[in-house]
């Protein structure tokens, strides 16, 4: 972007955008210190950044990718390409029905209060028809991506 400045002027626009939203406002027209507006800019970052990736990069990540999409039908490449993480039903809360992702993609208008109940209808289905279901648990998940970014490293 810094180096190629005409390419991506909309980038540039919009980055510029961005940050005198978020300082230039308090600190222009609400008279708020810059340290505070600072503040209020990092600490959402450094809280939320982690947590999404932690419950949305367990979804995708390390799954294989489809070269060639004609070889599987819709249900097969969303079952191929994606992960549900199972987990105690106390915790579905914190992932607020990512952890339900190969419902979600099969059924994505359905609300994600109720995607544990499609989970039940969704592995009844596959059982029947012998579609492998790819659910395992957060820990699971998160192995198999490191592996995958270990991999990724080594055959760069």
């Amino acid at each position: 972007m810094f180096r190629n400045p005409r390419r991506y002027r909309l980038d540039d626009a919009i980055l510029v955008l961005h940050f005198a939203l978020w300082f230039g406002i308090p600190c222009v027209l609400l008279d708020v210190s810059f340290r505070l507006a600072l503040l209020a800019y990092l600490v959402p970052l450094t809280i939320l950044g982690p947590y999404l990736a932690a419950i949305s990069w367990v979804n995708h990540m390390g799954m294989p990718l489809i070269e060639d999409v004609s070889e599987f039908s819709f249900l097969e490449h969303q079952t191929v390409t994606s992960r549900t993480i199972i987990n105690a039903p106390r915790w579905d809360w914190l992932f607020g029905g990512l952890n339900f992702q190969i419902e979600h993609h099969l059924f994505p208008k359905v609300p994600s209060y109720r995607l544990a109940a499609v989970q039940a209808v969704v592995r009844h289905h596959f059982d029947k028809h012998g579609i492998a279901y790819n659910g395992v648990s957060w820990r699971v998940a998160a192995c198999a991506i490191q592996a995958h970014l270990r991999r990724t490293a080594t055959t760069s």
